[in-house]
């Protein structure tokens, strides 16, 4: 039997998957995150460790797991609904740049635009152009627009056929 550290970790100090499995499937079952952190810091400080664990309820706190779904906003929600689930979770980098947050609306970015890479195909013509209405929302800053647009358009896709002809996504693309 190994000891244990202080942290709740194995003696090598090593977080293996087999614990984060066990630790995640403890986690999910879980319904109210923000109700039971207690529970989630002593599932994970027996499991992974205080770090990882800290890791998470950080996460949480900063309600980063209430981020709307990047399906949803791209393929279920209408444009005006889309558009209010990213001011909500980000604010207006435009309109309120004290309030904005940079680091959620970095997050969504970066997870719209690996949606789009892997989910390409099966998004249609009129999904695409939802895409772009919200990479052009005003909860992402200039310099994150500018980044969206040139991975989506050099990332192979049908993407690029579609976004050539808008004239938004062509002030990005010869900037």
């Amino acid at each position: 039997m190994e000891q244990k550290k202080d942290q709740g970790i194995s003696a090598s100090g090593n977080v293996t998957p087999r614990m984060m499995d066990k630790f995640f499937s403890l986690v999910s079952t879980i319904d109210d995150f923000d109700k039971h952190l207690d529970k989630i810091s002593l599932f994970g400080n027996i499991s992974v460790g205080s770090n990882i664990t800290g890791q998470l309820t950080n996460f949480i706190n900063k309600r980063l797991d209430k981020l709307p779904s990047v399906e949803k906003l791209l393929k279920v929600y209408d444009v005006a609904t889309a558009k209010a689930q990213l001011t909500a979770a980000c604010g207006d980098s435009e309109e309120d740049s004290i309030n904005w947050k940079g680091a959620t609306a970095a997050i969504l970015c970066t997870r719209m635009f690996n949606y789009a890479r892997h989910h390409g195909k099966g998004m249609s013509k009129d999904n695409i152009k939802q895409y772009l209405e919200l990479i052009l929302h005003p909860s992402f800053s200039v310099d994150q627009k500018f980044l969206m647009v040139k991975q989506t358009m050099s990332a192979g896709n049908n993407f690029a056929q579609i976004l050539a002809g808008d004239p938004r996504m062509i002030k990005y693309l010869t900037a």
